[in-house]
């Protein structure tokens, strides 16, 4: 019973990693007048500010806010299994407290399945794997070259966001996926009947 609580502890505990969106806008924040500074901490470099804990607060509400509104969109039959994965993947990836590279691998399926051949997602997604590509080898060299590769973190995790929020807002848009189902049924009954 004692060890129930501890992922949450630790979830709640865990600063920003240094990769990830939230530490981007931790970034952003130290030109505004919040000093950061890097430390060494649950085994990964993070980042730390004054406004860590209100963004640490940030990305936790949007991390329950999008999940359950994927979640809903299925639950309304408005996207199926396939996206549902993708985007719980995605928000978990994009508004966590934590990023590493290898978390892509986790979406790579799901993106070839549902994005299938279309041209915006294989050039949303080579986008992100190049910059990806390019932050890791460098940015954990020293710090001089973490300040100096953050603005490609945060053009990367500004388009996996812009990613996510597209294909909430697609998911919104769709009609219930048994409305399409029946019409598609009717319309093979149609055409038997002709």
């Amino acid at each position: 019973m004692a060890d129930t609580v501890s992922p949450f502890r630790y979830f709640f505990s865990r600063p920003i990693e240094v990769e990830s969106f939230p530490a981007t806008l931790v970034w952003l924040g130290s030109f505004v007048g919040y000093p950061l500074h890097y430390v060494f901490t649950f085994q990964s470099l993070n980042v730390i500010s004054a406004l860590s804990s209100k963004i640490s607060l940030l990305s936790t509400v949007l991390l329950v806010a999008g999940l359950l509104y994927t979640f809903w969109l299925q639950w309304q039959r408005k996207i199926d299994i396939f996206m549902s994965s993708l985007l719980t993947i995605l928000v978990v990836i994009t508004v966590g407290k934590v990023f590493s590279p290898q978390y892509l691998i986790w979406v790579a399926p799901f993106v070839a399945y549902v994005g299938r051949c279309h041209w915006k997602w294989l050039l949303s997604w080579v986008v992100v794997a190049t910059l990806t590509t390019i932050i890791f080898p460098f940015i954990f060299v020293d710090l001089p070259h973490i300040i100096n590769y953050y603005p490609v973190v945060f053009a990367r995790d500004l388009l996996m966001v812009a990613i996510v929020l597209a294909l909430l807002y697609y998911g919104s848009r769709n009609k219930a996926l048994v409305e399409e189902e029946e019409k598609s049924a009717n319309h093979g009954v149609v055409e038997g009947r002709a």
